[in-house]
């Protein structure tokens, strides 16, 4: 049995054959730190393919002070892949300025275009450049490199997938490369208008509730270290739920015509003119209504969501850990519990067993993805002013350093 697309609107349904289920048949981990066993690993199909895709001169830019046009750009290119899919089922990692992505290859003709078009669209709201590069499994393992995924359930609204293997680092290096020929070539490759529905980006960042908030990122030079990570983190903070960065009750929206442009550009599919401003009015109509609703604790569904819980259903469904081979963390410490975390991965690095890159600020930054009609969302973490993208710079030079 092939798998075979059909539209409905502007979202793509898919009826699907066995490997295609591989990710929803996934069995779920308990917990982060037991995700990275062998028993809730599973390696992907051949006839799957990986997308990766990041903004290029992203520090510059971040620099500039665009740290939340740069989160916003990643995530429109996740929810416009979702709304073919027709699903946030599936593997996706969000990186601060770029997205990496798992589908089954027969999904391949309809994605491709329509991030092509995204990345195109950025460039007109943004002026952002994107790379986009497409990884068949099979050529990954043809090269004798290996690819895992894993599953934890967040919430009863998000699946969150883990991603490991040799194959990862491969593709950061092609992916890089100029000249690879698994990069698109987004400015003359076909393209289809993207449908963006389920992005939001509404919030003020978020003070931290505990001095600090630090996004880090591990990368593991041994096996079994990222469990060692994850356990000193443990030790470190009094417990994990204290050290989440979001609360429901710091949350506040942002009601700045500039704060909601990505929003209505992807909204209304236009940059100007009477559509982009009848969706900016429409969007601060919705973020009032809102208000009023939390303000009385009035009970409304739209969909399978309940409005009144939208402050709890930020935290509950966020991306707080993650593992793409290496390990991503938002996290709310003390500068104690921060001084006392650096000093131990400072001694992990001098043992050569890990290479790290942090970034210290003050408040986290809240991009959210919602699909109304399937009940599924996730709302990405970083921590402001750069948050990802600036620790992963400090990581590759300690890299480089090494080399």
């Amino acid at each position: 049995m092939t798998g075979v697309a059909s539209q409905v609107g502007m979202t793509y349904y898919y009826n699907y054959n066995m490997s295609d289920l591989f990710y929803k048949n996934l069995p779920e981990a308990p917990n982060l730190s037991e995700s990275l066993e062998p028993t809730w690993l599973r390696p992907f199909p051949e006839d799957w393919a990986i997308i990766k895709s990041d903004m290029v001169a992203s520090t510059r830019h971040i620099q500039a002070g665009r740290y939340k046009e740069v989160n916003s750009a990643s995530g429109l290119l996740i929810i416009a892949a979702a709304n073919v899919v027709g699903t946030m089922d599936f593997p996706f990692i969000f990186g601060g300025d770029g997205a990496t992505l798992a589908i089954p290859e027969s999904l391949l003709p309809r994605m491709r275009p329509v991030l092509v078009g995204v990345i195109r669209q950025i460039k007109e709201i943004f002026g952002f450049d994107f790379r986009l590069a497409v990884f068949s499994v099979r050529e990954i393992y043809r090269r004798g490199l290996s690819l895992s995924c894993g599953v934890l359930q967040i919430s009863a609204r998000y699946r969150q997938a883990s991603m490991v293997g040799t194959g990862i680092d491969w593709m950061e290096a092609e992916f890089k490369n100029p000249g690879s020929p698994f990069l698109a070539d987004v400015t003359r490759e076909p393209f289809v208008q993207p449908d963006m529905k389920g992005f939001s980006c509404r919030w003020q960042d978020i003070p931290s509730p505990r001095e600090e908030t630090v996004a880090l990122i591990v990368k593991p030079r041994n096996p079994g270290v990222l469990r060692e990570v994850i356990d000193l983190i443990h030790r470190t903070v009094p417990s994990m739920k204290l050290a989440h960065p979001l609360r429901v009750t710091a949350q506040k929206m942002n009601f700045r015509t500039r704060q909601l442009r990505a929003e209505a550009v992807a909204m209304s599919g236009k940059t100007r003119g009477p559509r982009y401003w009848l969706w900016i009015y429409l969007i601060k109509l919705q973020m009032f209504i809102l208000r009023i609703i939390l303000l009385l604790g009035i009970s409304i569904v739209v969909g399978k969501k309940n409005l009144a819980r939208i402050p709890n259903d930020n935290v509950e469904s966020s991306d707080t850990h993650k593992i793409e081979n290496n390990f991503y963390t938002v996290l709310a410490l003390k500068q104690s519990e921060r001084e006392s975390l650096q000093r131990n991965l400072d001694r992990l690095h001098r043992d050569g067993k890990i290479f790290y890159g942090m970034h210290i600020s003050n408040r986290a930054l809240l991009t959210c993805l919602i699909q109304l009609e399937v009940g599924e969302e996730v709302h990405f973490v970083d921590a402001a002013d750069g948050g990802y993208a600036m620790a992963s710079r400090q990581l590759k030079e300690q890299m480089a350093a090494a080399s």
